[in-house]
């Protein structure tokens, strides 16, 4: 039988800890699309929009976090894995759009 896994502070500091890391990801891209003009506009646009998706999926994870503190469930679990998952996607997508640009 598998062991009870239970959520709580050290697991919502984890969940905080990446949140923090993208939404850095996110200021700093943003900021500098703003302030260069070494990306050009199409780039900018794709960058944005990637960028968008990444916020929105954070966001999503936040939330999560603070759910599996209150009711872990494996549904839960497998929503957690999938934004962990989508976060990676579109970190690698933005870094993909800077390589080609660069």
């Amino acid at each position: 039988m598998r062991k009870s896994t239970e959520f709580g502070p050290d697991f919502l500091s984890i969940v905080d800890s990446i949140t923090h890391v993208v939404y850095d990801i996110v200021d700093v891209s943003r900021q500098t699309m703003a302030t260069t003009n070494q990306l050009n506009k199409e780039i900018k646009n794709e960058g944005e929009l990637v960028i968008q998706d990444l916020e929105v999926v954070v966001r999503n994870l936040e939330d999560l976090g603070r759910d599996m503190c209150v009711a872990a469930s494996k549904g839960l679990k497998q929503n957690m894995a999938s934004c962990s998952y989508e976060i990676a996607k579109f970190v690698k997508e933005w870094v993909s759009i800077l390589e080609e640009d660069g």
